[in-house]
C-alpha cells in the first residue's frame, strides 16, 4: 500500500508540474479597425472606409440603406475587415485584380428583396467586456452556424424565408444562452463566466465530440464519439460498453454492462434516461446493456460529485438524452447476428416530433456459432486430490426486448416531452458439471435456473428558457422487478458409496419510485438555482435457501424529500466557485441530512483549466451484496431501515487539470471516495454445503462497515478528421472493512483493480472505418476458499493470509466497417471481433465441493471451476438509415 501511495503522489506531482509549466500564448493584437456610425448610409460608410484605409472600392452609389446600431469592427487583415463591413450592410463583394481593391456586387434591389440575410452576433465577457473568441453560434437544426473571431464577431448567412427565430451560443468557460433574433440583424450579447455550463455542442467534423472537461467536471459524449468509441466493439454502439472505455470506469467484466466507477459497485451510480431513473439496465447475463444506443443522442458521465439537482446515489451519474428533432424524418434499421433494432424520428409539423425505438434478441442466441456459450470447458482446481476428468456445460435459452417512446414539443423557448421506456429479459439455463478424482470419486451436478427481470419507466418534463430565468419541472415513475429460481441436484459416488441430494434457491426483488422535481435558475443573482424533489419508494426483497427457508427478507415503503440550491461566485483571478447544498429529509427514519458541495474551476485562456470538487451524497435505496456458500455474490436492492441496513453517505473529492494543444487533449484527475455504510450479507463461517444439510438462516449476517478508494486517472486524446485516439491509465486502490469481520481490518473490495490501461483508436478514410481497442488490467483480489480449513469463523482471522489474485485481464478488439451512401439513405456494413487473441480471462473462481482426503483425516480437498469470460466472439452488423432531407445521414 505504501508503494502504491508513493507512485500515486509521484504521478500527480509530475503531471501537475508539466501542466503548470506550459507557456501561455497571449492573443495577437488586432491591427485594423473601423467605426460604423449609426444611421449613416451604406455609400457614406464605404467612402469613409476607403479614405481611412486607402483602398479602392467599386460599388453602386445608390446603396443608401442604413444600420440602426453603431459599432466598431476589428480584424487582423484588411480583407477580413472589409468583409465585416459588407456583412453588416448585407453586401456581397469580390476582390479586385489589384491589391487592396474590391468590387461590391450587390445592387439596391438585392437589399430590398434579399434572398439571404446575414446575422451579426458579437459575444463579450459579462465581467470585463472582453471579446469571447472561438465560440460557436448555431441554430436549433445546426444547419446554420459560425465561430466568433478574436474580436468576438460571428456572421451567419441564412435564407431569408428560413424560419430561424433564435440562435444558441456555446463558449468554453461561459454560459450557454439562446439569442432571440431581431430585425436589425445585430445582437451584442454578454456571457457570464460559467465553466459549470460549458457543455459540448457537436457539429460534424467541426467540434470535438468527446469533451473530457465538461460542466460540473463531467465527460460529454456526443453521437459521433459514440461511434468512435464503440467502433471495435462486438456490441456496436452499446451505451454502457462505450462508457466502460473511458478512464475511471471498469471494463474487465465481459459478463456485465454495468457502470463501476472508480472502485464502486454499479448500483451506486444513478442512470437517468430522459429524466427517467433506471435501476438496472442489462440484457443477456449482463453482456448487453438494455439502453438502445441508436436512440440515445447524447450522454453526460459524472464521475465525481453528482449535480445538486440529482440525488439518491453516492458514486456517479449517467445522464442520457434522446433529443428528438423536428426538422427531418429519420429511420434507422440495425441488423446484427445477436439482435435487431429499429429507431425512428417522425416530425409532426414545425414544432412537434415523435421518437420510437425497439430491439429484439434472436431465438437460441447462445447456439450461434458466432456466440457460443453453450459448451464452455473450464479448468478444475484442487490442492490435495488430482482430477482425471471434468466438464462444465451450459445450455441457456434467452429472450429479451426493449423499447423507447418520446413525444416532444418545442416552441419559443418552451419544451414539453413525454417519455416511456421498458425492457424485459427471460432466461432459462441448465448448467451441468462433473468432477472425477484419481481414486474414482464422481460428482455430477445439474442446475436448472430460471430468471426474469424487467424495467418500466415513464416521465413528463417541461422546461422554459426565458430571458431572466430557466424553469424546469419533471414527474417520473421507475420500476424494477427481478425473480430467480434455481433447482439443483447432486449425484455423488464417494469411495463406492452413492448419494443423491437436491436443493432449491430462489429470490424476488422489487423496487418502485415515483418522483416529482422542479427548479428555477435565475440568469442574474449569481445564477442562483432553487429547487425541490420528492420521491416515494416501495421495496421488497426475499432470498430463500433450501426448503423455502428465508435467509434475507425485507419489505419497506418510505419517502425522501429534498430541497436544493446552488450559486455561482466568480473571481477574475481565482476562477469560479459553485457552492451548493442539498437538504434531504427521510420521514420514515426521521432523519434530516445536509449534503454540501463545492466545485471550483480556473481557466487560463481557452486551453488550460484547473478543477476541483468535494461533496457529500446520500443513498436511501441500497444495494446489498449476498455472498453464497460458493463464494459468489449477487446484488439486490433494499431500502435503509436505520438499523441493520444504514443510510449510505458518500464523500467524493477530486483535484485535476485539463489542457488542449491543437488536436491533443490531456486530462488528469486525482480522486478520493469514501462510503460510510457499506453492507455485506454473508455467512460468518464460510463453508461448502454438505449433502442434505443446508446452511441455516442463523449462519448468515448483515455486516456494516465503510469503503474507500484513492486513485488517479490520466488521459490523452487526439482527434482530427481521419483519426480518433484515446489513451488512459488508472492507478487506484479500493478497500473496505466491516466491524465484525477480519478484526475490522481493511481488505480489497471485489472491484479492486490496481492498474487499468485502455487504448481506443478509430481511423476513418472516406467510407472505410477501422477500429482497434486494447484493454489491460491487473487481476482482482478474492478470498481463496482453497486455503481455508472449512468451516472457519472469519471474525478474527487476518484476510491477508487468505487473499489471492486472479490473472491479469487483457483484451484486443478490432472492427472494419464500410459505409454506402445513396440519394436519401445510407448503409453501414461491418464485422467486429471481440477478444481477437482468444485470451482466457477469468471472471471468478467458483468453489463447489469439498472432499475428505484419504490418509489425511483433517484435510479437505476443494473442487471447483475457473469461470471464464468471453472467448473470441464475432459479430456482423448492418445499419441502414433513411432520411428525407439529407443525402448522408449521421451514423
Amino acid at each position: 500500500m505504501t508503494n502504491d501511495k508513493s507512485i500515486l503522489r509521484y504521478v500527480i506531482f509530475i503531471v501537475l508540474g508539466m501542466v503548470l509549466g506550459n507557456t501561455l500564448i497571449s492573443q495577437s493584437q488586432l491591427t485594423y479597425r473601423f467605426d460604423i456610425q449609426k444611421n449613416s448610409g451604406c455609400s457614406q460608410e464605404i467612402e469613409r472606409f476607403k479614405t481611412q484605409h486607402h483602398i479602392l472600392v467599386a460599388y453602386n452609389p445608390q446603396l443608401s440603406h442604413k444600420v440602426s446600431h453603431s459599432r466598431r469592427i476589428e480584424s487582423h487583415t484588411l480583407d477580413s475587415l472589409f468583409y465585416k463591413l459588407c456583412a453588416v450592410f448585407q453586401l456581397e463583394f469580390t476582390r479586385g485584380s489589384e491589391e487592396n481593391s474590391f468590387l461590391v456586387r450587390s445592387q439596391p434591389k438585392n437589399i430590398e428583396y434579399p434572398e439571404f440575410i446575414i446575422q451579426h452576433i458579437r459575444l463579450k465577457d459579462m465581467t470585463d467586456g472582453s471579446p469571447i473568441s472561438d465560440a460557436i453560434v448555431y441554430d436549433q437544426s445546426k444547419k446554420y452556424y459560425g465561430f466568433t473571431d478574436q474580436s468576438g464577431d460571428c456572421f451567419i448567412k441564412m435564407p431569408k424565408n428560413q424560419s430561424v427565430t433564435s440562435l444558441h451560443t456555446h463558449a468554453l468557460g461561459h454560459q450557454d444562452v439562446e439569442i432571440l433574433l431581431n430585425d436589425d440583424m445585430f445582437n451584442e450579447v454578454a456571457l457570464a463566466y460559467d465553466p459549470v455550463m460549458a457543455s459540448a455542442v457537436t457539429i460534424e467534423n467541426l467540434k470535438k465530440s468527446l469533451v473530457l472537461a465538461g460542466k460540473d467536471g463531467h465527460v460529454d459524449i456526443e453521437s459521433k464519439a459514440m461511434i468512435q468509441l464503440g467502433g471495435a466493439s462486438v456490441f456496436h454502439r452499446d451505451v454502457m460498453r462505450l462508457l466502460q472505455l473511458l478512464p475511471g470506469v471498469s471494463a474487465i467484466n465481459d459478463m456485465s454492462s454495468g457502470l463501476r466507477i472508480r472502485g464502486s459497485n454499479e448500483e451506486v451510480t444513478l442512470m437517468v434516461l430522459d429524466e427517467m431513473p433506471i435501476y438496472r439496465a442489462d440484457h443477456f447475463y449482463g453482456i448487453f446493456s438494455a439502453i438502445n444506443g441508436q436512440y440515445v443522442r447524447k450522454m453526460e458521465l459524472y464521475k465525481n460529485n453528482i449535480p445538486v439537482t440529482y440525488g439518491g446515489r453516492t458514486s456517479g451519474l449517467l445522464k442520457m438524452s434522446s433529443d428528438s428533432k423536428n426538422d427531418s424524418l429519420n429511420l434507422n434499421v440495425d441488423i446484427q447476428l445477436l439482435q435487431s433494432g429499429l429507431n425512428a424520428n417522425i416530425p409532426l409539423g414545425k414544432f412537434q416530433s415523435i421518437g420510437l425505438a425497439a430491439r429484439k434478441s434472436y431465438s437460441q442466441l447462445t447456439k450461434s456459432n458466432y456466440f457460443n456459450l453453450a459448451n464452455n470447458d473450464n479448468s478444475v482446481f484442487t490442492d490435495l486430490l488430482l482430477t482425471e476428468g471434468s466438464t462444465a456445460t451450459s445450455s441457456p435459452k434467452f429472450d429479451f426486448y426493449d423499447y423507447n417512446a418520446k413525444y416532444q414539443f418545442r416552441k419559443n423557448g418552451h419544451e414539453f416531452s413525454v417519455n416511456a421506456y421498458k425492457s424485459d429479459d427471460d432466461l432459462t439455463n441448465q448448467y451441468n458439471s462433473s468432477f472425477t478424482s484419481n481414486r474414482g470419486d464422481v460428482i455430477k451436478n445439474i442446475f436448472d435456473q430460471k430468471r426474469r427481470w424487467q424495467n418500466d419507466a415513464q416521465s413528463i418534463r417541461y422546461e422554459h428558457q426565458g430571458q431572466s430565468a430557466q424553469i424546469t419541472s419533471v414527474v417520473y415513475r421507475s420500476r424494477f422487478n427481478y425473480v430467480s429460481n434455481t433447482d439443483g441436484s447432486s449425484q455423488r459416488k464417494i469411495e463406492n458409496m452413492e448419494s443423491l441430494d437436491s436443493l432449491n434457491v430462489s429470490s424476488q426483488n422489487y423496487i418502485e419510485d415515483i418522483g416529482v422535481k422542479g427548479s428555477v435558475q435565475f440568469e442574474k443573482w449569481s445564477k442562483l438555482l432553487l429547487g425541490a424533489e420528492a420521491i416515494w419508494h416501495d421495496n421488497a426483497l426475499n432470498v430463500t435457501n433450501d426448503n423455502n427457508n428465508s435467509i434475507l427478507k425485507t419489505e419497506q415503503k418510505g419517502s425522501e424529500i429534498s430541497a436544493f440550491t446552488r450559486a455561482t461566485i466568480t473571481h477574475k483571478f481565482l476562477g469560479q466557485f459553485d457552492p451548493a447544498l442539498r437538504l434531504t429529509y427521510v420521514p420514515y427514519l426521521n432523519k434530516l441530512i445536509g449534503l454540501p458541495q463545492l466545485q471550483w474551476k480556473k481557466y487560463i485562456g481557452n486551453n488550460t483549466m484547473f478543477k476541483g470538487t468535494v461533496g457529500r451524497q446520500l443513498q436511501v435505496v441500497r444495494s446489498i451484496e449476498h455472498e453464497s456458500v460458493l463464494g459468489t455474490t449477487q446484488s439486490y436492492f433494499t431500502m435503509s431501515n436505520g438499523n441493520m441496513i444504514p443510510v449510505g453517505i458518500g464523500t467524493n473529492a477530486m483535484i485535476g487539470t485539463w489542457n488542449a494543444i491543437g488536436n491533443f487533449s490531456f486530462d488528469v484527475e486525482a480522486y478520493y471516495r469514501w462510503l460510510d455504510g457499506a453492507i455485506l450479507h454473508a455467512s460468518q463461517r464460510p463453508e461448502l454445503r454438505k449433502p442434505g444439510k443446508p446452511l441455516p438462516k442463523e449462519q448468515f449476517s448483515i455486516y456494516q462497515g465503510d469503503a474507500k478508494t484513492i486513485g488517479v486517472d490520466i488521459t490523452a486524446s487526439y482527434e482530427n478528421k481521419h483519426l480518433f485516439s484515446l489513451m488512459s491509465y488508472t492507478l487506484s486502490k479500493s478497500d473496505n472493512r466491516f466491524e465484525k469481520l477480519f478484526n475490522n481490518q481493511y481488505f480489497p473490495t471485489s472491484e479492486d483493480t490496481r492498474h487499468q490501461f485502455k487504448w481506443v483508436n478509430t481511423i476513418s478514410l472516406h467510407t472505410i472505418d477501422f477500429s482497434l481497442t486494447y484493454i489491460a488490467a491487473s487481476g482482482r483480489h478474492f478470498l481463496d476458499f482453497a486455503d481455508f480449513k472449512l468451516p472457519k469463523d472469519r471474525t478474527a482471522i487476518n484476510p491477508n493470509d487468505y487473499l489471492n489474485q486472479l490473472p491479469s485481464y487483457q483484451r484486443l478488439d478490432v472492427s472494419l466497417f464500410k459505409t454506402f451512401n445513396f440519394r436519401s439513405a445510407s448503409a453501414k456494413l461491418g464485422v467486429s471481433i471481440f477478444n481477437l487473441t482468444n485470451r482466457i480471462n477469468v471472471k471468478y473462481k467458483q468453489f463447489v465441493h469439498e472432499l475428505n482426503v484419504p490418509n489425511m483425516p483433517n484435510a479437505v480437498a476443494i473442487f471447483g471451476n475457473d469461470v471464464a469470460q468471453l472467448s473470441r466472439t464475432w459479430n456482423v452488423s448492418l445499419l441502414m438509415q433513411f432520411n428525407r432531407q439529407s443525402k448522408k445521414i449521421q451514423q
